[in-house]
Parts: C-alpha cells; structure tokens; sequence
C-alpha cells in the first residue's frame, strides 16, 4: 500500500485503540478508494528528448 494511504490509516488505528475503553465509541476506518479514485483519474504526461528514447502513449483505463 502507498504510504499516502498507510498515513492516515495508522492514525484511525491508534486513536481506534485510544478510545477502546470508551463507551458507545465506534471504530473507524480509512476510505481508501478516495484515493484510488484519484489515482485512476490521473494523467500521466510525457516527451522524448531525443530520437532514440521510447515513444510514450498512456493506455486507456477501463473504469
């Protein structure tokens, strides 16, 4: 997993155990398509500096 996502899931996990104890506290979880949604969406742009590089043409994505 990406450390964009284990962040914020760490933080949920550990505040999740601070408040075990805690009467009628719900744990929570982190919303991890958020960022794959974002991911998904994303362009990746590019251009040869030379003749001899590699041509670059993103594939289309299936959602």
């Amino acid at each position: 997993m990406p450390l964009i996502i284990l962040m914020p899931k760490q933080k949920v996990i550990s505040q999740n155990i601070a408040n075990s104890d805690t009467p009628n506290y719900k744990a929570k979880e982190v919303d991890k398509t958020q960022y794959f949604k974002a991911e998904r969406e994303s362009s990746i742009e590019s251009y040869r500096t030379d003749e001899r590089h590699f041509t670059f043409k993103p594939e289309k994505r299936a959602k």
